[in-house]
């Protein structure tokens, strides 16, 4: 297994985001050379780097479009892993289920371990408030601010508070710690590099982290429950089997809710799916933390 590096400007121009094939193009040639037509196998995930498979990158007796969009084989699939098994019975023959699993760098499992074991009997929940630059998928304000209060009104919750790696999110977090402050609570801030060499400061408050996707999964991985919206986090969440809370809004359709809805093997993703046209009033914002609240206070009981 190797990995290809390819640039992709998911915000740039047209022009750039199609024309990123030309790239992808000679590094598939150039791993096709000296191989028989009956030894190369294209999987095309149906991605933006083809534009969705109209761009070739093989001849057609080599390629294979995953059809992220469709029913596959007459049976109508929900999830994307669920839709990946049945497509791959459909194309290879039937097999075993595979479930969503991700791997991490021993650097990051080993930190992220040595921190959560320093909890003591601490509640730990990770969040991540990433929506991927599409803002249509976050809850509006002050759900935010009134989730994490509402969690600290529990004892010995500790919150690990993802900034992510861009400004925004660290302005974002750093507002939220310091509301947490103003009512009198502990507040910190954790950076990746400091991770294997500290210990969580207090056993309630809230600590703000900025690191790699790396060493934020492996933190999940450790956590006693994760909160996020419809974004990469979740679905490591639900491949570690950590007990999720995920605020999926957004959604264009309910197709794509259901695509995306995160899957993992001991099903423990509660999905708690915004309407479209949700009119997002002070009281429904308060009852959706409240809601979330609720349920990782079943897990703790």
């Amino acid at each position: 297994l190797r990995h290809l590096p390819l640039a992709y400007d998911r915000h740039g121009s047209m022009a750039n985001r199609i024309t990123v094939w030309t790239d992808l193009h000679r590094l598939a040639a150039r791993e096709q050379e000296g191989l028989a037509a009956r030894e190369l196998l294209v999987v095309d995930t149906d991605s933006r780097l083809t534009q969705l498979g109209l761009l070739p990158l093989a001849g057609p007796g080599a390629t294979r479009l995953f059809p992220s969009r469709e029913d596959v084989a007459g049976r109508t699939a929900t999830t994307l892993p669920e839709l990946a098994n049945l497509w791959c019975d459909h194309m290879f023959g039937p097999d075993q289920h595979v479930w969503p699993m991700v791997a991490f760098a021993p650097q990051h499992l080993m930190a992220a371990r040595r921190y959560a074991a320093g909890r003591d009997n601490a509640f730990l929940l990770v969040i991540s408030l990433g929506v991927g630059n599409n803002e249509a998928k976050r809850i509006p304000e002050p759900f935010e601010e009134e989730l994490i209060l509402t969690l600290l009104e529990d004892r010995n919750t500790l919150i690990l508070l993802d900034s992510g790696t861009q400004d925004a999110g660290r302005r974002r977090v750093e507002a939220l710690l310091a509301t947490c402050r103003s009512r009198g609570l502990a507040t910190a801030f954790l950076h990746e590099e400091d991770l294997a060499t500290r210990q969580p400061p207090f056993p309630h408050g809230v600590v703000g982290f900025r690191g790699s996707i790396g060493a934020l999964g492996a933190l999940i991985g450790e956590a006693d429950g994760f909160f996020g919206y419809d974004s990469c986090p979740q679905h490591i969440a639900a491949a570690l089997d950590t007990p999720s809370v995920i605020a999926f809004a957004g959604a264009p359709n309910p197709r794509f809710e259901a695509r995306w809805r995160s899957q993992g093997r001991a099903g423990r993703t509660f999905t708690i799916a915004a309407p479209p046209d949700a009119m997002w009033t002070d009281d429904l914002i308060q009852a959706l933390a409240m809601q979330v609240a609720q349920h990782f206070r079943w897990l703790r009981a």
